[in-house]
């Protein structure tokens, strides 16, 4: 689910052991990423050979294992993950209900969720798409200003190129409660509106915040701005 992340550990701790078995004392050399060999370097010692014999193995190798094969398709699934991706976002798009989009700073940002099946993830800027999260929650860390739990939805999300500020999108199929500064707003009408306050709330979300933000609707879609109170504001 998390490939482009989750390999790391396991293939770190198998390359710990060949080194290990081979004697090889390889942990201060890597303390420092920047400067760190590589495999093949810290084994010269341990098994010594020659340009040509490296040439020669290194063939028998890709013939026993693939790969070429073994590249080839790796390249058409790189080259197939983003479109995978962009599918799932015009899915979630093009889905019935109502389109909630909460941008937030990500600072004292505390997130907790519980997906299942793929989830798919892109770079720069940061992004991903789970198709069902069972519980999804976001919280502000030192106080009770911020609380938002999405259940049995789809989430996409989006972290801004700077890193200071994420979006979340998802689908709700109704909105019963929609409160500005504790009067009630009809978001079935196209409207932008500023708050000190707000409560937003259906069969499977629901969200408040003590703070300042915007809200911008056009009936079916809302986005949700919230802006972070100023150090000198306290609280």
């Amino acid at each position: 689910r998390d490939m482009p992340r989750n390999r790391v550990y396991p293939t770190g701790a198998a390359l710990g052991m060949l080194l290990d078995f081979f004697n090889v004392d390889w942990k201060p050399r890597v303390s420092d990423a920047a400067t760190s060999p590589g495999l093949a370097e810290m084994l010269e010692d341990r098994l010594p050979t020659t340009p040509a014999r490296s040439d020669s193995l290194l063939a028998r190798v890709k013939e026993r294992y693939r790969y070429d094969s073994l590249r080839a398709t790796s390249d058409h699934r790189v080259q197939a993950y983003p479109i995978e991706y962009q599918a799932a976002v015009d899915s979630l798009e093009n889905a019935p209900g109502f389109h909630l989009s909460v941008e937030l700073p990500v600072l004292n940002l505390s997130r907790s969720r519980t997906c299942a099946g793929r989830r798919l993830v892109l770079e720069k800027p940061t992004r991903s798409f789970a198709k069902l999260c069972h519980v999804y929650t976001l919280k502000q860390l030192g106080n009770d200003d911020l609380f938002l739990e999405v259940r049995e939805s789809a989430i996409a999300e989006e972290t801004s190129a700077d890193g200071t500020s994420r979006r979340a999108d998802f689908v709700a199929p109704g909105i019963r409660t929609a409160e500005l500064d504790g009067r009630r707003v009809d978001l079935s009408r196209r409207g932008t509106y500023s708050f000190n306050r707000m409560t937003l709330a259906g069969p499977s979300f629901q969200m408040r915040y003590d703070g300042q933000g915007t809200l911008s609707t056009d009936g079916r879609r809302i986005s949700v701005r919230l802006i972070p109170p100023s150090p000198s504001e306290g609280k």
